[in-house]
């Protein structure tokens, strides 16, 4: 008898979740083929990560009435943007083509959250493990072709994050400004497990350029175990957040 997530069988879960992890791993084998933009690219996506991670509990505040709404408190609209503003001028001062890789990179993370939140409240995990491998295949699709013909590594990484902001638009998700919902609160307790995350990566990436990027692939092979970890309870956390109130006979 198959055992089912969503309509995904167990087997076929797990067979592209592994996938999903090899192309992420590929990509970060060719990426680093391309040496000094591979490292400016790592500041950028650690930066853009810690930014989104205070985002990092947002599937709790998603709602459904005739469409999808995400109520988020205007005070942490206005701290975010003020934040991403002053990241981007920085870039922008440095080299222009850095601050378009920084912007849609900024951007397109978002959308992956808010979407990865969208499939986690609806306990959506089929169409969560397709998103995923879409995005991997995509990613190191681009970089591979990149490399191989010899072009520029940001306009690679600038027309993946494009792509990934058009899937935005593939959904119908509205989001409401209020004075309540996704709260300031939310960000600071958020912002400590973006930190502990990533501030090493951001003194490397500032301070340690010779091994930083070594130091991110490392990072990333270690946290493999992690990610597994993620996949095997996918399912009950999906349910979890969803909102049901057992779980294979069990009251949560």
């Amino acid at each position: 008898m198959r055992v089912l997530f969503n309509n995904i069988s167990k087997q076929k879960y797990y067979i592209l979740s592994s996938i999903t992890i090899l192309f992420q791993m590929l990509f970060l084998a060719v990426a680093k083929e391309f040496e000094t933009e591979f490292l400016k690219y790592v500041e950028i996506i650690v930066i853009s990560q810690t930014i989104i991670t205070f985002f990092g509990s947002i599937q709790f505040y998603i709602k459904k009435k005739k469409f999808i709404n995400i109520q988020i408190d205007l005070r942490v609209w206005v701290i975010s943007i003020i934040i991403v503003i002053l990241i981007s001028y920085y870039f922008f001062y440095k080299e222009l083509i850095l601050f378009f890789v920084f912007i849609t990179s900024i951007v397109s993370l978002f959308v992956v959250q808010i979407n990865s939140a969208m499939f986690a409240r609806f306990n959506l995990k089929d169409k969560n493990t397709n998103y995923l491998l879409y995005i991997s295949i995509i990613k190191f699709s681009l970089i591979y072709i990149c490399l191989f013909l010899e072009l520029n590594f940001y306009y690679s990484i600038i027309l993946f994050n494009i792509i990934l902001i058009i899937s935005y638009f593939l959904y119908s998700v509205k989001l409401y400004f209020t004075t309540s919902g996704f709260s300031f609160l939310s960000v600071i307790n958020n912002s400590f497990s973006a930190l502990n995350i990533n501030l090493d990566k951001l003194y490397a990436g500032s301070f340690l350029k010779n091994i930083a990027a070594e130091y991110f692939i490392a990072f990333r092979a270690s946290s493999v175990f992690q990610i597994l970890t993620e996949i095997i309870y996918r399912d009950e956390r999906f349910k979890i957040t969803s909102g049901k109130k057992k779980i294979d006979f069990k009251i949560l």
